[in-house]
């Protein structure tokens, strides 16, 4: 390198920098010009060019950046086949589990190449080496990848499936923690672990279930009960929006949640998004209208306009439907319980009087007369007096002259002559009434106490016809009360435990019902059993009492309904 003559120093101040005029290195450097520094580096880069073996390098270059392609090849390759490996560990994992759980034939594994399919990749029909094969499998991946959350999930899931729950929430616990979303199967997974143990009686935090479930339902195959779920939790929280559209989601699995959707709405006073809902749910059914599932999917339309406030639509829907099936007894019971609320629509007070348009309840009763759930309206009109008085009896006796059947009217007529203990003239009217539609449940009901009531007792086609009506409906609890009741009036009282028995298996709460059981185990004897009973009736009331105490407490003040 050549320095300038002016800089250069001597052999005496390089040895001792602080003597007089001596230079340091850095004092050299600092002192020089931007011009002579500019030529001090070129003279430097002149001779290291200079002394370059610049042929010999350019000769070794291509070999130098073959080898490293050809290292990143290899190592890009091997990531990539280590990779392809794990997929294809999982997927055969999945499939076998599939298989195993569906319970199909033997079949044979599509083979992929000899390099990556295990030997044991076959259909193996024994659970036990299923479950052996399985665990191999994810063994290998966690090998290749110690840290793949599909294959610990899956792990955990085997755990689950073979009792070892405790070691599969803690893997889960891992995979899905509660500070922040992780794999969000993992998450449906200890939220439906979470839905078990609460429905078993466990205390769960309800927060830390939401926080599985917002991450768990973002699955495409989610469960559609935990998006339900999810939606009342939210709906809970007035998050309304976010819990309509939750459900709106599981609708795309299952069309009736809509349902829920729409009364969400409904209870908070959001016509409009109720209406819009109602609409879609319409939509979604109104080409599955034929076929087996007909009956229902027209009915889920129904609902949805019944549920915004358009009987008439719902009603005239399910006439169009009965029209293409009118056997239908699903469409009929449907259609009889619109008519029962078409009824209740049309109770105005005036004048001090209840005026009710009977011909929709009338309408009910020959739509489907198994319907007991007349009997709610029934009592209604019994309690407003209707039919208590002598001119409205009147009013029904012309009414039955002048346009014929009108069952209603009957059943009005024969109700109040039991009421008056005109046993004869209730047996006419039900008689009548039964030789028109002998299939009506509550009117066999009443005409069989009415038989063990007459002066000479018609006991033994009393339990005929009763029985009858108890393969009508079964269900019906107050049919076996009355059975019941027609065997003590025929002396078989020992008989008549088993038929009261059946009536509270259908209505636990029906009170009624237990004392007379309490009374009739007295009365035989059977004390032991009468106490049992009378601690049930105890248990029963205190839990209808906090029950009306909890509907109490949730309806709002006075103050604050101000």
């Amino acid at each position: 390198m050549k320095f300038l003559s002016r800089n250069k120093p001597s052999e005496n101040e390089m040895e001792d920098p602080q003597a007089p005029g001596a230079f340091s290195r850095w004092a050299s450097w600092t002192s020089f010009s931007f011009v002579d520094l500019a030529g001090e580096l070129l003279d430097l880069s002149s001779l290291w060019f200079a002394t370059r073996r610049w042929k010999a390098t350019l000769l070794m270059l291509p070999i130098v950046l073959m080898l490293l392609a050809v290292g990143s090849v290899v190592a890009v390759g091997k990531l990539s086949t280590n990779r392809s490996k794990v997929k294809w560990y999982v997927d055969l994992a999945d499939e076998r589990i599939t298989l195993a759980t569906q319970k199909l034939p033997n079949t044979e594994l599509p083979s992929k190449d000899s390099s990556t399919t295990p030997k044991a990749a076959k259909q193996i029909a024994d659970p036990k080496d299923i479950a052996e094969f399985v665990d191999m499998l994810f063994r290998r991946v966690l090998q290749l990848e110690n840290n793949n959350r599909r294959a610990l999930f899956h792990v955990a899931l085997q755990m689950s499936r073979y009792g070892k729950v405790s070691a599969a929430r803690h893997i889960m616990d891992g995979l899905a923690p509660t500070q922040f979303g992780g794999y969000d199967s993992a998450h449906a997974w200890v939220a439906g672990d979470m839905i078990q143990r609460a429905q078993s009686g466990e205390s769960i935090d309800s927060e830390t279930l939401k926080h599985h479930l917002k991450y768990g339902t973002m699955r495409p195959d989610v469960n559609p009960v935990l998006l339900v779920v999810y939606a009342q939790l939210l709906q809970r929280d007035d998050q309304i929006t976010e819990a309509e559209q939750v459900l709106r989601k599981a609708a795309k699995f299952e069309p009736r949640l809509l349902l829920s959707s729409i009364a969400i709405y409904v209870r908070n006073g959001m016509v409009g998004q109720a209406k819009s809902a109602a609409d879609m749910l319409v939509d979604s059914v109104k080409d599955k209208w034929t076929g087996e599932e007909a009956d229902e999917n027209l009915l889920l339309a129904a609902q949805g306009y019944v549920l915004t406030n358009r009987l008439d639509m719902g009603i005239e829907l399910m006439q169009s439907g009965l029209k293409l099936r009118p056997q239908s007894p699903v469409l009929r019971r449907a259609l009889s319980d619109a008519m029962r609320i078409k009824f209740r629509t049309t109770l105005v007070t005036k004048d001090s009087q209840v005026r009710v348009n009977l011909e929709y309840l009338n309408f009910a009763i020959a739509l489907d007369p198994t319907n007991v759930a007349i009997r709610e309206e029934l009592d209604m009109l019994s309690q407003m007096g209707i039919g208590q008085n002598d001119s409205t009896l009147k009013a029904l006796r012309d009414q039955i002259a002048i346009n014929g059947t009108s069952y209603i009217s009957r059943i009005i007529l024969a109700e109040s002559s039991l009421r008056s203990r005109d046993f004869p003239s209730a047996v006419n009217q039900y008689e009548v009434l039964l030789a028109e539609l002998p299939n009506m449940t509550l009117a066999i009901n009443n005409l069989a106490m009415i038989y063990t009531f007459l002066e000479v007792p018609r006991n033994d086609e009393a339990l005929k016809i009763i029985d009858r009506a108890i393969e009508i409906s079964p269900d019906f609890a107050e049919l076996h009360d009355t059975r019941a009741e027609v065997l003590i009036a025929s002396g078989r009282k020992s008989d008549a435990i088993a038929s009261f028995e059946d009536a509270l298996k259908r209505d636990p709460e029906r009170e009624k019902t237990r004392v007379k059981l309490i009374a009739l185990l007295d009365e035989l004897g059977n004390l032991e059993q009468a106490q049992q009973q009378r601690d049930q009736l105890v248990q029963l009331r205190n839990k209808i009492q906090q029950r009306q105490e909890q509907l109490r407490a949730a309806q709002p003040s006075e103050n604050e309904s101000k």
